[in-house]
């Protein structure tokens, strides 16, 4: 639901304004994490604001790939901007065991919000550097101004009915039985998806098995290959 509403409203917010909030709110979960008492507040703080974060992350990228990009090598470029999640599964569970050990998870946790701070800041400037809009000529300023006064005189109508349509926009897609089944498909999908991720380690210590920690590492491998092909 977090990328449904920030998918719709991403063009009004802006691309690097949405990226730094995502970003924000994933450095903050990792820090209150390290703080947490208990494993209640864990819940809040990793999963809810690191998940509403990372929804939100990946918003901008995909919307700016599918808004200058088309033809044939569109599909190549999702394939290796969603491969980057698989990357970081494999690299970042390899380097937080040790951390685990050496420091503590709580430790562990502050280290990697500095990790992402540094990576996600880096990102958000890229993002910045290839949107940015080249030095229009004094036609285009003479369109953008005439458009903008036209939106301005739409935008007249109350408040309620601009509010209006645009829930009627986010809801729209839903009605075509292609999108609608789609949407169950990957609401079901999820579902799955998490298990692996949530219990392989626990039950390969169950098991006896000794490099448990870095299953998860290898589902991310796996991931990455499937992503990208």
């Amino acid at each position: 639901s977090i990328m449904a509403l920030g998918g719709f409203g991403v063009n009004k917010i802006g691309y690097v304004n949405l990226s730094t909030l995502g970003s924000a709110l994933v450095v903050l979960s990792l820090m209150l994490d390290s703080i947490v008492p208990n494993t209640s507040w864990l819940f809040l703080s990793f999963s809810l604001i690191g998940g509403i974060g990372n929804g939100l992350l990946c918003i901008p990228y995909f919307t700016v790939l599918y808004s200058k990009m088309s033809g044939p090598m569109l599909p190549v470029a999702v394939g290796f901007a969603a491969a980057g999640g698989g990357v970081g599964t494999i690299v970042f569970n390899l380097i937080l065991e040790p951390l685990h050990q050496t420091f503590g998870w709580r430790h562990a946790r502050q280290i990697l919000a500095a990790a992402l701070l540094v990576i996600l800041t880096l990102n958000t400037l890229a993002l910045r550097c290839c949107t940015r809009q080249k030095k229009e000529s004094p036609d285009d300023s003479m369109e953008e101004s005439n458009s903008a006064s036209s939106d301005t005189s739409s935008g007249s109508q109350p408040s309620q009915f601009r509010l209006g349509r645009e829930l009627v926009e986010l809801v729209r897609p839903f009605t075509a039985p292609s999108f609608g089944l789609l949407s169950v498909g990957l609401v079901l999908y999820m579902f799955g998806f998490t298990v692996p991720y949530t219990h392989v380690v626990y039950y390969a210590e169950l098991q006896g098995y000794k490099r448990a920690a870095t299953l998860v590492s290898v589902m991310g491998a796996g991931s990455t290959v499937g992503r990208i092909v």
